[in-house]
């Protein structure tokens, strides 16, 4: 969203885009920001946080009209310019300031060809879709149909399709009836994507939304079509990742990290030896961990991150026990004195009541520093599975990483191997240890 020092006519009246609208925040008036459509139209609003408990930013969102652009119309009634904008929007700042919402929420009737947002996560919808009303039939519907009865029904993590959604589909497709999207609709949104951002992966990601949107509404006997189904991506499909680290880079990154925070050196040595997700081993929590040595990741859990609460846990939300080998339990104890009082066994510096948590970007910089090729933290998860099959523990790799049989086996397999799991380790743990001449 485009920000302005400050809002002026002469400025108001010439400017124009060519999206199908688009948003100018004046950064002098907080808050006040004028809506350009293509058509041409401009309206002033007023965005704020509706007065009530807690902090400014757990309160829901709104959005108030102030008035259409309109400084030249020959009727008093119409007429609406830039100043008549800023004289609205100090009297709803005022108001805000008061304690009183300058718009108080109020139960609109729903006209008969939109669709009423549900009660329930319906700022989040808001969001999401905005405050235009969603037209029944529309994309639009069909997507927020399958956010509320799928996705976040089902899955844990939904901010990526919130994300795709908001950024590619919906500003191509919101108001369209579904019915009427072809494949060729979803080839100019996915060859958008890879010319303007060169970002071919996260074309097939929206391209798989949509096609996971259509499905869903096609299940639910409302449509018979998934234009999304067989439409290729601009540049082939992605090659998956194969990257691991060699002996002689694991010893530069361990010996390496010494220079970096304790927290991030212990969450990526742990990282490496325990062969767990990122965010599991991020979230790792004193009471979970036993004097035996085994470390009990719970299916799900909740943890407060940036003031909101996420729900964590295993990936199939199944919990599932890890062995804590030597290398990895010295790591522990090193960290005991100082965060053995907290939750978490490596919490954030700067928030003890939340864990550590960081993306690849901080381990780009790291490979740069210490001059190694780019890897990602799972990268460190794929390196210990292939150094296990190294050793000749391949028929463990997947109960060490909680990787779940599928079919039959899923039915007849349900030794989880826990003795061979331990020696596994250890195994890791002693070639680990070679490597590093400890």
């Amino acid at each position: 969203m485009p920000a302005i020092d400050q809002l002026r006519d002469k400025w108001v009246r010439a400017v124009a885009t060519r999206k199908t609208q688009e948003d100018f925040w004046d950064e002098s008036r907080a808050g006040l920001f004028l809506r350009v459509a293509r058509s041409g139209s401009k309206t002033f609003y007023y965005s704020y946080r509706r007065p009530g408990p807690g902090p400014a930013r757990e309160r829901p969102k709104a959005t108030l009209l102030l008035g259409k652009f309109a400084p030249d119309d020959p009727r008093p009634e119409v007429r609406f310019g830039l100043s008549d904008a800023v004289t609205a929007w100090r009297a709803a700042s005022g108001k805000l300031a008061e304690g009183t919402d300058p718009k108080p929420a109020q139960a609109e009737p729903v006209p008969a060809n939109t669709v009423p947002l549900p009660e329930l996560n319906r700022q989040r919808l808001l969001d999401i879709f905005g405050e235009r009303p969603i037209l029944r039939g529309s994309f639009a519907e069909m997507a927020m149909d399958f956010l509320v009865l799928r996705a976040w029904v089902e899955k844990r993590r939904t901010r990526d399709d919130e994300q795709m959604l908001k950024r590619d589909l919906l500003p191509a497709w919101r108001d369209r009836p579904a019915e009427e999207i072809q494949e060729e609709d979803v080839v100019a949104v996915t060859d958008k994507i890879v010319l303007e951002r060169g970002a071919r992966v996260s074309a097939n990601h929206v391209r798989l939304l949509a096609s996971r949107i259509y499905n869903f509404a096609i299940s639910r006997a409302k449509l018979r079509h998934n234009p999304a189904h067989l439409v290729k991506v601009a540049g082939g499909k992605a090659k998956a990742r194969q990257r691991w680290l060699s002996d002689s880079e694991i010893k530069t990154l361990w010996f390496g990290l010494e220079k970096a925070t304790v927290q991030l050196c212990c969450q990526i040595r742990l990282e490496l030896i325990l062969m767990q997700r990122p965010g599991e081993v991020a979230a790792m929590e004193w009471s979970e961990v036993g004097a035996d040595r085994w470390w009990i990741i719970p299916g799900t859990k909740q943890i407060s991150l940036g003031g909101d609460l996420i729900e964590v846990g295993t990936k199939n939300k199944l919990a599932h026990s890890v062995y804590l080998p030597s290398l990895a339990w010295e790591i522990l104890e090193l960290l005991r004195p100082v965060t053995g009082g907290g939750r978490f066994v490596v919490p954030s510096p700067k928030r003890a009541d939340q864990p550590l948590w960081f993306t690849n970007k901080v381990l780009a910089k790291l490979a740069a520093d210490l001059e190694m090729q780019p890897f990602t933290r799972h990268d460190l998860r794929r390196t210990g599975t292939t150094n296990l099959q190294r050793l000749g523990f391949d028929h463990l790799v997947d109960p060490v990483v909680n990787h779940q049989p599928r079919g039959v086996r899923a039915s007849y397999n349900l030794w989880r191997f826990r003795d061979e799991r331990r020696n596994a380790m250890e195994a890791w743990d002693f070639h680990l240890r070679s490597i590093l001449g400890l």
